[in-house]
């Protein structure tokens, strides 16, 4: 009996993977055409879990997990800054629209000087 049940469920499985093709959870721009992965605004897991960890030697839980994790994530939030504002420069520098440079200049153009040669 048991036997039998196996056997169906493997000739069902094997069914099932022989008509099988790819299949993609999301769009290539995911859900809704939105595109890249989620970002939250500030970390999901709070640093300060880190402060029943067991100890490992003299120096307090704050100091060696809590705190190097609250100073790098200011170090982050800073240089983050620092990349939004060179990328806005960057786009401003980008739309402004440059005059021509010169003012016709040719090669051997002496028409300024002698006037009735052309």
């Amino acid at each position: 009996m048991i036997g039998r049940r196996l056997l169906s469920v493997l000739a069902l499985v094997g069914l099932l993977c022989l008509f099988a093709g790819e299949v993609n959870a999301q769009s290539p721009r995911g859900i809704g055409g939105y595109s890249g992965r989620y970002q939250p605004s500030r970390p999901t897991v709070s640093p300060y879990l880190n402060l029943f960890e067991p100890r490992r030697g003299p120096i307090p839980n704050y100091h060696l997990y809590v705190r190097p994790i609250l100073q790098q994530q200011q170090i982050n939030a800073q240089q983050s800054a620092a990349v939004q504002q060179i990328q806005q420069g960057l786009q401003q520098t980008q739309t402004t629209v440059q005059g021509p440079t010169g003012i016709g200049a040719g090669f051997r153009n002496f028409s300024h000087y002698y006037t009735g040669l052309r």
